[in-house]
């Protein structure tokens, strides 16, 4: 199920714009505190969750998130600043987005964490993996990376050079000469081999390391 959680009627009947479908069995929250409720989500729902909800203070919606590691959360924010959105992330959030985003976007942004990726602005990727993420988002050492390095081969460290550029893997079958679906099918196997679960986790273990 859907949860969305704003003060805002505008922002609400915003992301209804958006979620078409979806709409229709999303429960609505007016405040941190009724979304903390027992019975206002379960495991496993997602939570459009509005910033301005934290009336000035960002710790409480890094707290919130943190203490329900069981709902999958999406903080849209007015200022969409990529350090908020770090530390969002870090927090365990799946999405930071702009609390203004085009409706169209917004239902491809629920569609992708529904299928368990995580969303994100190109502007926030790319200070994650040039250095951006806190030191509690990288559960990895150097000697941890250096491991994972060894057992990937010369053709998915190739990939996983260009995953820290931030390439699209649509770009990398580009470079590469190859489909899409074969970049796809190497990096199934890149993350089973490093741990990772997806191509932002995977760019802070190796930054620095290919």
């Amino acid at each position: 199920m859907l949860v969305l959680c704003s003060r805002d009627p505008e922002q609400i009947e915003r992301w209804r714009a958006g979620l078409g479908e979806h709409a229709r069995s999303c429960g609505v929250c007016e405040s941190l505190e009724e979304l903390a409720l027992p019975g206002a989500a379960s495991a496993g729902d997602l939570v459009l969750l509005d910033a301005e909800m934290a009336q000035g203070d960002p710790q409480r919606i890094l707290s919130l998130v943190a203490a329900h590691p069981s709902l999958q959360f999406m903080v849209f924010s007015a200022l969409h600043r990529p350090e908020e959105g770090a530390a969002v992330i870090a927090a365990g959030a799946r999405g930071y987005a702009n609390r203004y985003m085009h409706p169209d976007i917004l239902e491809q942004a629920v569609r992708l964490v529904e299928k368990g990726e995580i969303w994100l602005g190109a502007d926030l990727v790319l200070h994650l993996i040039k250095g951006g993420a806190p030191r509690q988002a990288v559960p990895f050492g150097a000697q941890s990376a250096e491991r994972e390095l060894g057992k990937l081969t010369a053709r998915e460290r190739d990939i996983a050079s260009r995953i820290v550029q931030g390439k699209s893997n649509k770009t990398i079958a580009g470079e590469l000469s190859v489909a899409e679906r074969t970049v796809k099918a190497h990096l199934s196997s890149i993350y089973r081999k490093t741990g990772t679960r997806d191509r932002l986790q995977l760019a802070m273990l190796l930054r620095g390391r290919i």
